[in-house]
């Protein structure tokens, strides 16, 4: 960088030159000056005003010629007001004032880089990132870069069986409804969460068959659809039954993940259903428009032990029981004066209910679909009867 100003002045930066016996109105005095107001320009020891002469380069020219008596005596520095120039790394940062440089002093650079230092603590750049990335540190000893961010949160490979269930809604005899928001943690192609709003499902089994049939997320269609939202073209519903995939964390036939079950008549209609929340039936608990009435009965046999029924697939979908979909029968208890007890097929667990009136509870069943009850004593005018009208989801449902 140039230094601006007066230097220093030293013996070498004084010039002499003389002369005598010259005719001439030009001579050439040895130096370029920077100026003419560097120089003393005397004849025969009278100063001579600037605008007296001149100069081009190393050439002094006299306003007149000099006769031969003449002595002619020039006087100059010649360093004041010349541009000196440092030689290179020779600036330390003594040298610089703290914020003397600006943004326009600096080097130019590439828009979006930064400036950091590297592994030697030199300065370096920070090469652009993308639009979406961000600053991300590497680690002492390391330049930062930009990268992309790291996934947040909790990734949907973590949320095994994950589900926020609609309501499921029997809107007419082909189609049902999943009323609300609902988000699926789906273990097909890809495991994604999967989620959709307010979607009206058309039935898709018409064989003409009195049978259960399951709604399915359809795996196929959504790697298709290319995306993690669910509309009826997303989902299939089948009369196969699904299994429990423990390491997906649900029921599934395939890649198809099981979400719901109904059942269908012979006519293709979807028989009416509702899902409720009331004092003994807990969510997830399925009302259907049909029932099984299994007993109506007295006597001194009911106080002897447990008697085993078995809800069949004509009532409930299968499978059933701890590892099925369907857990529990959901059944109305009725009768007089007497406790029942209810139990699965072990008989070792159960719940007790006064049956003075009709009551209605989830009695679980085994993975036959046998459930069991027993009254706490026998007395020949007592009457008992219950019947099945639903059943309860499973959890992984």
């Amino acid at each position: 960088m140039a230094y601006l100003g007066q230097v220093d002045r030293k013996a070498s930066n004084v010039q002499v030159f003389n002369v005598t016996s010259s005719t001439s109105a030009t001579h050439d005095i040895g130096w370029t000056p920077p100026s003419e107001q560097t120089l003393i320009v005397t004849i025969n020891g009278v100063k001579q005003h600037t605008n007296a002469f001149s100069f081009s380069g190393s050439t002094l020219t006299l306003g007149a010629a000099l006769v031969a008596t003449d002595e002619l005596e020039v006087v100059g520095i010649n360093d004041i007001g010349n541009s000196l120039t440092p030689v290179d790394n020779s600036v330390t940062t003594g040298k610089i004032g703290d914020n003397a440089v600006t943004l326009a002093k600096m080097a130019g650079g590439t828009d979006g880089n930064l400036i950091t230092y590297d592994a030697s603590g030199d300065p370096a750049y920070v090469a652009t990132g993308a639009a979406t990335n961000v600053l991300t540190s590497n680690g002492a000893g390391a330049a930062p870069t930009f990268q992309a961010p790291a996934a947040g949160g909790i990734a949907a490979s973590e949320m095994k069986g994950y589900k926020q269930r609609p309501i499921f809604e029997w809107l007419t005899t082909t189609t049902l409804g999943l009323q609300g928001n609902f988000v699926y943690e789906h273990g097909g192609t890809t495991t994604q969460l999967v989620s959709g709003s307010n979607v009206t499902f058309t039935r898709s089994d018409t064989s003409g068959t009195e049978q259960w049939n399951y709604l399915y997320l359809d795996d196929s269609a959504i790697v298709t659809a290319g995306n993690t939202t669910i509309t009826a073209s997303e989902l299939i519903s089948s009369p196969t039954a699904p299994a429990l995939n423990a390491t997906k964390g649900g029921f599934y036939n395939g890649n198809d993940r099981c979400i719901y079950a109904w059942k269908q008549n012979t006519s293709n209609e979807i028989l009416r259903f509702s899902k409720i929340q009331q004092a003994g039936a807990a969510i997830g608990t399925v009302v259907n428009n049909f029932s099984w009435r299994f007993e109506s009965s007295s006597g001194a046999a009911y106080g002897t032990g447990w008697h085993s029924y078995t809800a069949t697939s004509a009532y409930v979908p299968y499978p059933v029981g701890p590892a099925g979909i369907c857990v529990a029968a959901y059944i109305t208890l009725g009768g007089s004066h007497a406790h029942m007890y209810i139990s699965d097929d072990v008989g070792t667990e159960y719940d007790m209910f006064t049956v003075n009136s009709p009551w209605t509870v989830n009695a679980p069943l085994s993975s036959s679909g046998v459930f069991k009850t027993r009254l706490d004593y026998a007395h020949s005018s007592y009457t008992q009867y219950f019947d099945l009208t639903g059943w309860l989801m499973s959890p992984l449902l």
